[in-house]
């Protein structure tokens, strides 16, 4: 179980890292290209929305169709680098935080505990 657990946890962690290094690596193009052609070439999330051809959040409410449009507004202009970095980021918190919460990690305040009693049962068991 341990095997698995590990496994799993290092891909998330894993997905997170190739996730944020996409979004370095869309920079990097992002000034070769600037460099080489001098036009500096922006991607936003809006570019991508529009590639995957989703519709807009509809709602009943005039209130809350506000907000949404305002939030995606806000949401959409933001740099698709950026977007990946914190997303990546994110992720790769969470599987680290995952691994350490779930006893995996041997240096966990948890385990370092548990090593330090079995080490003195052990130590009082033998007389000393």
């Amino acid at each position: 179980m341990r095997t698995i657990g590990h496994v799993i946890v290092w891909a998330i962690m894993g997905a997170g890292l190739l996730t944020a290094g996409a979004g370095f690596v869309l920079i990097f193009l992002q000034c070769m290209s600037w460099l080489k052609f001098g036009t500096y070439e922006s991607y936003s999330l809006q570019t991508v929305w529009d590639a995957m051809g989703v519709p807009w959040p509809q709602t009943v409410g005039v209130g809350l169709q506000h907000f949404i449009d305002s939030a995606m507004r806000l949401l959409l202009r933001l740099p698709l680098s950026v977007a990946l970095m914190i997303v990546g980021f994110a992720v790769f918190f969470f599987g680290a935080r995952l691994y350490s919460a779930s006893g995996l990690d041997p240096y966990s305040p948890a385990n370092l505990a548990k090593k330090r009693v079995d080490e003195r049962t052990a130590y009082s068991r033998h007389g000393r």
